[in-house]
């Protein structure tokens, strides 16, 4: 039987889980074996919905905490379960010393590392130093990461895009709108100060009319919270769990006319709600940093022009300002854009195709 075995963090927040359920969903559906290794976050709680989802999926499940004896035992078990996973797949989600030892020890036939963050510099990346060459393959989720990747690692690693999968239920593009309705904005997220939320409730006295709604969960949750009490126009819509995003999504995309992605640096690739948005045919409006630059260039330019926006940080307010409603063409131009590069049907092709290749 092939197997697969994932390497991640399952944060309440943040990419990796999404990653992590969106992965082992597609390899279960090709009949894949597959075993997840979790790793607890210092400082942080582990994503129990998403821990259910993974085993309601039949995956078989190794939660690691951060101490020395856990650590120990997982080597001994991989070890003594080497035989077991030789010859399948391995791929570490996001970053970690602890994937390549991993690696190493469970004789997988193909090891990669999934790369889910952008950085033009790919310094997260080269902290990894001489243990990167463990990884046969680097999965970039954005293709602004593939240059700078293939600059680090020359030729003896095996370079690929692959987008995370994010499809949500589509009942059709409607969002039928009067011509003096208040513009309504959206924010989906972690609320993190890297991810611009701050900054973005500040810019909404100025706003007149329009509105703000936010939708997420993290250490600023509490502040956003306050905000919608004192300012009639930013509404805090609560927060969800990565497993109930098909539920609890396309409703709220359904009520807004953009999406807004103010995230601040290079921190992140392509944040996965950008691909939600799109798929329901909801245009963005981002910062132009992190993975989102790929939409600015091929190949994605061409076929995002209107759907996918991108402007300095500093222009944000400014941008916001003064957009104009979406027509039904820019949000038809979203639908099929996400159809053409990130639809499951597509992306099941390429996960597929990459799965079965000859390692190295």
């Amino acid at each position: 039987m092939n197997a697969l075995t994932l390497y991640t963090t399952l944060p309440l927040v943040g990419g990796n889980s999404t990653n992590t359920l969106g992965l082992a969903g597609f390899f279960k559906k090709q009949g894949y074996a597959v075993r997840v290794i979790v790793r607890q976050e210092k400082g942080k709680q582990m994503n129990q919905p998403a821990l259910s989802a993974l085993r309601q999926l039949g995956c078989e499940l190794e939660v690691l905490a951060r101490m020395p004896q856990d650590l120990f035992a997982l080597f001994i078990k991989t070890l003594f379960q080497r035989k077991k996973w030789q010859g399948s797949q391995f791929i570490s989600i996001g970053m970690g010393y602890m994937a390549p030892l991993i690696a190493c020890l469970g004789g997988f036939g193909q090891k990669s590392f999934y790369y889910i963050n952008h950085d033009p510099d790919i310094t997260p990346l080269k902290r990894l130093g001489p243990l990167l060459r463990v990884f046969d393959s680097i999965i970039a989720v954005s293709p602004a990461s593939l240059v700078p990747i293939k600059e680090l690692t020359g030729n003896a690693t095996r370079v690929v895009w692959l987008p995370q999968f994010s499809e949500l239920p589509f009942s059709g593009i409607h969002h039928e709108r009067a011509a003096a309705q208040p513009l309504k904005f959206g924010f989906v997220g972690s609320l993190l100060r890297s991810k611009g939320i701050l900054e973005l409730m500040a810019m909404w006295p100025n706003m007149h009319t329009s509105e703000l709604h936010i939708l997420g969960d993290g250490e600023l949750r509490n502040e956003v919270a306050s905000q919608s009490v004192t300012n009639a126009a930013i509404h805090y819509r609560g927060w969800f769990a990565a497993s109930d995003r098909a539920q609890v999504l396309p409703a709220f995309f359904e009520e807004i006319d953009y999406l807004l992605v103010p995230s601040l640096g290079h921190g992140e690739g392509i944040p996965t709600v950008i691909l939600e948005a799109l798929s329901c045919g909801v245009p963005i409006i981002s910062t132009d940093g992190g993975g989102t630059i790929a939409f600015g260039q091929p190949p994605l330019r061409a076929d995002f022009s209107q759907a996918v926006t991108l402007v300095p940080q500093a222009g944000f307010a400014s941008a916001l300002a003064t957009v104009p409603a979406p027509t039904a063409a820019t949000r038809q131009q979203a639908r099929a854009g996400y159809q053409k590069w990130f639809s499951n049907e597509v992306l099941q092709e390429k996960w597929l195709g990459f799965a079965t290749a000859p390692a190295g």
